[in-house]
């Protein structure tokens, strides 16, 4: 019987053993990784980009004309840093001159005095003037029907006849300065109203490195919305509020990742502390952008740092998820 040689075979089934068991490996090692690194890692939601910085925001209604910062730009107090196109319609300039208008006629017809009409006879004899005065002072309850009489008695019997006269009397002057103030009122609104048909700038009250928000030229604006924020970049963190029990597992020097601006980045965590109350103004003045208001469910609050990259300017307000090594 011939000899066969399995030689060849048998080493093509020991490769493939050891082909299977090197992934079955890789696949074990990768699971183990996944678990020791994957479920040791918590994250953290609604972190937000905040810090000392000042909201310079738009005192009028309109649409964003310029923005004459960038992001990093150093900016000094009373710079200007965008105008404003402000939305006045010719139907609310029509409506203000007339209301103007209105508040003239009403101090015009104050300052000639408040009318008083009284009944005179005329075309009669006797005393007409003084039988009109004692009617007057009876219709007004001053005198009685019995008094009456006598003065018709003596100032004649034929009156004439009774014809109403209009006098003016000086106005009050409380109502006087009232009626002046509420003119002068009205003739501001009219001029702020047609000096804003054109652009308004809007100013910093502070110096320091601006960033731009999310506004674009173009844009609608709201009085009293934030334009660009002012402030010191240093300064800027990341806040994430979380509960109890999670801030008992977190502690200062924890590795922190996380993405802002469409970039993978990553940090330490810095603080964790409960969160207080109402979040209170920095000694220069300045405010954050957004109020740390935390949910009573979290009230602990978790400060993590913000890379110092060339370019990049995290916007304050600006959130994200935070995933930290535990």
């Amino acid at each position: 019987m011939p000899e066969i040689d399995i030689t060849r075979n048998v080493n093509r089934f020991v490769l493939k053993c050891a082909a299977g068991v090197a992934i079955m490996g890789a696949a074990v090692a990768g699971t183990a990784w996944y678990l020791a690194v994957g479920q040791h890692t918590t994250e953290l939601y609604d972190a937000r980009v905040t810090g000392s910085y000042l909201s310079v925001k738009s005192r009028t209604a309109g649409t964003v004309a310029k923005i004459l910062v960038t992001d990093g730009q150093s900016v000094k107090a009373g710079e200007k840093v965008a105008e404003i196109k402000v939305k006045v319609t010719k139907e609310e300039i029509a409506e203000l001159e007339k209301n103007v208008s209105v508040m003239e006629q009403n101090l015009r017809t104050l300052e000639q005095g408040v009318p008083v009409q009284k009944p005179v006879y005329v075309n009669g004899s006797g005393d007409s003037e003084k039988l009109a005065q004692m009617q007057h002072l009876y219709e007004v309850g001053a005198i009685s029907a019995a008094e009456l009489e006598r003065a018709q008695s003596a100032y004649g019997g034929g009156r004439g006849e009774v014809v109403i006269e209009t006098t003016y009397e000086p106005a009050d002057e409380a109502a006087l300065s009232q009626a002046r103030r509420r003119l002068e009122q009205a003739k501001s609104v009219l001029a702020q109203a047609n000096g804003q048909r054109g652009a308004a700038a809007v100013t910093t009250p502070i110096g320091g490195t601006a960033l731009r928000l999310e506004l674009q030229e173009g844009g609608d604006v709201r009085p009293g919305q934030p334009i660009i924020a002012v402030g010191d970049v240093e300064r800027l963190v990341l806040v994430a509020p979380v509960t109890e029990e999670k801030a008992a597992s977190l502690t200062p020097g924890m590795y922190a990742s996380y993405k802002l601006g469409g970039k993978e980045r990553s940090g330490v965590i810095l603080s964790v502390e409960k969160a207080a109350e109402q979040t209170e103004k920095a000694k220069d003045g300045s405010e954050p952008i957004v109020q740390e208001n935390f949910d009573p469910e979290r009230n602990w609050r978790v400060t993590i740092s913000l890379p110092r990259e060339e370019g990049f300017w995290p916007r304050p307000g600006t959130t994200t998820t935070v995933k930290v090594s535990l």
